[in-house]
């Protein structure tokens, strides 16, 4: 089984976080730019209402005021064009987004995996950890029964051996006095 460098994930996960925070307060800054854009919008919906009233009092001012009205338009246009560009970039954000939340989840679904393997392997290698400590129980008793016995037989060879030493004191046995 190949072992995943966790390090590196961990990291990964951390560089996608700080992007959605990241992306997080991009959206924050445009929410508050639309804001701003639908003051200046409320901003000139009240101009054109002024010049309405000054169009019907005054004539000659008719011309000068188109003009404005043009130069308004303009403007207004120049940011209906500008709220138009932020709703296409938060749409994408908003997909580019998404990819990578399914991209997270794809990664997480793999760890979960990987983790619920090693949780089997786990179990397995108790279980035959447990056996061996069984086995290892069994052998024990059985080495102190061999230690009871090696004991009776170092009694038994102490004695063949004072035995035999008082024998070949006699001059019978010389040849066991090796042993």
């Amino acid at each position: 089984m190949k072992k995943k460098n966790s390090g590196g994930n961990n990291i990964g996960l951390k560089e996608l976080f700080s992007e959605v925070k990241k992306i997080g307060s991009r959206m924050d800054d445009r929410d508050v730019e639309i804001r701003k854009i639908g003051v200046l919008m409320e901003s000139h919906d009240i101009e054109i209402k002024k010049i309405g009233v000054i169009l019907e009092s005054h004539d000659v001012e008719i011309r000068k005021i188109g003009v404005l009205l043009e130069e308004r338009d303009d403007k207004l246009d120049l940011v209906l064009e500008g709220y138009a560009a932020l709703d296409k970039k938060i749409d994408d954000l908003h997909e580019e987004m998404n990819e990578r939340f399914a991209i997270v989840d794809f990664k997480f679904g793999i760890v979960f995996e990987e983790i619920n393997g090693i949780k089997g392997e786990i179990i397995v290698i108790n279980g035959r950890l447990e056996r061996i400590e069984g086995r290892l129980e069994k052998l024990e008793v059985r080495i102190g029964k061999v230690e009871v016995r090696l004991e009776k037989v170092e009694g038994t060879l102490v004695e063949i051996r004072s035995d035999l030493n008082a024998e070949t004191d006699c001059g019978e046995l010389a040849v066991f006095k090796s042993l």
